[in-house]
C-alpha cells in the first residue's frame, strides 16, 4: 500500500512513475507468488504480460485515432 500511494503522490505532482517503484513493486508481487500468496505463479504471471498488453493495445489504438499517447510506459508497469 505505501509504494502505491507513493506512485500516486509522484504520479499527480509530476505525470510520472519512476521505475524503481513500479518494477520493484512488479517483482514483490511475482516473488510473492512463488508461494502461492495470491494466486499461483502462472496466473500471476500471466496476469503481468497480458495486463502489459492490453494497456499496449489500448495506446496504440489511441495513437492511432488522437496522433499522440494516451498513456504512459509507467502505467503499463504497473497495471
Amino acid at each position: 500500500c505505501w509504494i502505491l500511494l507513493t506512485l500516486i503522490n509522484i504520479d499527480w505532482q509530476h505525470q510520472i512513475l519512476p521505475d524503481e517503484l513500479t518494477l520493484f513493486g512488479l517483482w514483490l508481487g511475482i516473488i510473492f507468488n512463488l508461494y502461492n500468496f495470491f494466486t499461483d505463479i502462472h496466473s500471476a504471471i500471466y496476469g503481468a504480460i497480458l495486463g502489459y498488453l492490453f494497456l499496449s493495445i489500448v495506446n496504440f489504438v489511441a495513437k492511432f485515432f488522437l496522433k499522440k499517447a494516451a498513456i504512459g510506459n509507467g502505467d503499463f508497469k504497473l497495471l
